[in-house]
């Protein structure tokens, strides 16, 4: 659980950053100027996003430093499930799925452990490469036939563990 006190520091480094990044902004050129269509009448420096999401990397990777998980994930690692279990990421009704013309799952999927079958059809999927991103999830653009409002694409957590670049 976060504490108080790391929102706390997140938002005095986040805004110490800002400050500092104001003449960094000006010498790269990294300034919105005033126009027709902006509300600001001066020069204003486009750095603060940076600063608040250099604040958050920093914070959270000294807060959770200590842990194995992060540390893992940090030099390259990946939760993936263990082997002899069922595989986590599954087309509800792979009918759709050889239906669909976007196959945006195939597209989207950050890991390429979603690809596109040879010659067309319901997409493959490969579970050494899956990072539990996600992503095939909330992109999947086919509804189920008893819950249109849902992915045909199902994602469960399923067995996972987290193992190295390595492996």
């Amino acid at each position: 659980m976060l504490h108080w006190w790391v929102f706390l520091a997140l938002t005095v480094l986040g805004a110490g950053l800002a400050l500092a990044l104001v003449p960094a902004a000006a010498k790269i050129g990294v300034i919105d100027h005033p126009g027709k269509r902006k509300v600001h009448e001066a020069p204003t420096p486009l750095t603060g996003g940076s600063a608040i999401y250099l604040a958050l990397f920093t914070l959270l990777a000294w807060y959770f430093f200590d842990s194995a998980f992060v540390q893992a994930l940090l030099i390259g690692g990946k939760v993936q499930a263990a082997p002899g279990f069922a595989d986590h990421v599954y087309f509800v009704d792979p009918g759709a799925c050889d239906a669909c013309e976007s196959q945006i799952c195939v597209a989207m999927c950050s890991g390429q452990a979603i690809y596109a079958a040879e010659g067309g059809g319901v997409p493959q999927f490969d579970r050494e490469k899956c990072i539990h991103c996600g992503i095939c999830m909330w992109n999947c653009t086919t509804g189920r036939a008893d819950d249109p409002l849902r992915s045909n694409v199902s994602f469960d957590a399923g067995s996972g563990g987290l193992h190295s670049a390595e492996n």
